[in-house]
């Protein structure tokens, strides 16, 4: 019973490992096996403990092993900026690991912790697979027929390496004074974040959708762009973040242009770092005399050829060129009065 309870044990550490990087990379096995950021981390908790289990078959060893396997894991997981989400994904993923544990349990050659630890996990990723694929049409069809049954909605697509869930607040914040605004909340920004939030809190009568797109790798943002195709598209500062995901600044710049792949695209809104100069309006180029205290900030802004003076209750002066491009954009989708006293500071 305590050999049983043991292997089970393993098996459980084994798919939590497994299904935090899963989650990580859009679930998609590929990225997880040659695009991995942290290679190492398969060695010591997938490879590593295969290995050992499969070497001492003894009782002592295996339990001894399987002990240290979910220390390791939980000091792991401890340290993570980002644990695992227990979705209702990760809970069906879950069940059908223990499905295939006890289905093995009936095989002869159940006894050896290699293969019930590999069957467990290919029952799991196998069932798991086809089963989110049904939901994930289902849910991707109810959201298409969403968006379709407000004709008059205008969407706001925004990405960048730096501020994009700033500039998100900060267009609701100003555009909600006049539209019926909706964003995605927090930083959700995956299609299948996103298609959640349009089936459970888009609203029939919203006139404005502002939607944060994020990306691991070529790819992610495109399949937001296709589905959602946003009339108004900002992106903002390219930089170094997620440069492992990439690889390069260029790679990270084709990503994010990736958003302007909608067939509704009508404006587009950049910062100079995404080399758009002939096709967007570069917001940053736009900001002159900025000026950051403990009071707040103040900035000037050329619209329309004017030079206009706007503050803001923000601290920094990188938020002078956020609220830029949250102004242009609130100012592409109809909003006639643009007023910062309702902006403020995003928590993160």
């Amino acid at each position: 019973m305590i050999l049983v309870l043991a292997k089970f044990s393993f098996v459980m550490i084994f798919g939590y490992y497994v299904i935090t990087a899963l989650q990580w990379f859009s679930y998609k096995i590929n990225r997880v096996i040659f695009h991995y950021t942290k290679p190492m981390w398969h060695i010591y908790f997938i490879i590593l403990p295969l290995i050992l289990i499969s070497v001492f078959d003894s009782i002592i060893y295996q339990i001894s092993i399987t002990i240290l396997y979910l220390i390791a894991t939980i000091l792991w997981a401890y340290k993570l900026d980002k644990r695992v989400v227990i979705t209702a994904r990760v809970k069906r993923f879950f069940a059908f690991l223990v499905v295939g544990f006890g289905l093995f349990s009936f095989c002869p050659y159940s006894g050896i912790w290699l293969f019930h630890t590999l069957f467990s996990l290919v029952f799991a990723l196998v069932f798991s697979a086809m089963s989110e694929k049904i939901i994930a049409i289902w849910y991707k069809n109810k959201a298409l027929t969403k968006l379709k049954s407000i004709p008059n909605l205008k969407i706001i697509l925004v990405t960048a390496s730096f501020g994009k869930t700033s500039i998100k607040n900060f267009i609701y914040d100003i555009a909600s004074g006049e539209l019926k605004t909706h964003k995605t909340p927090r930083s959700v920004n995956t299609l299948l974040g996103i298609i959640r939030d349009i089936n459970d809190n888009l609203r029939s009568d919203c006139e404005l959708y502002i939607v944060e797109a994020g990306a691991r790798l070529r790819g992610d943002i495109d399949e937001i762009a296709k589905f959602i195709n946003p009339q108004i598209v900002v992106i903002g500062q390219i930089g170094g973040a997620h440069l492992e995901y990439f690889g390069s600044i260029d790679e990270i710049r084709a990503a994010k242009l990736e958003a302007l792949n909608s067939n509704k695209l009508q404006n587009i809104i950049a910062h100079s770092s995404t080399n758009l100069a002939s096709q967007a309006i570069i917001y940053d180029e736009l900001v002159s005399g900025v000026k950051s205290t403990l009071d707040g900030l103040w900035f000037d802004m050329s619209l329309d050829g004017v030079k206009r003076h706007f503050k803001a209750n923000l601290l920094g002066e990188f938020n002078s060129y956020n609220l830029a491009a949250a102004i242009l954009a609130a100012r592409a989708a109809g909003v006639k009065n643009i007023n910062l006293d309702s902006v403020k500071s995003v928590e993160h």
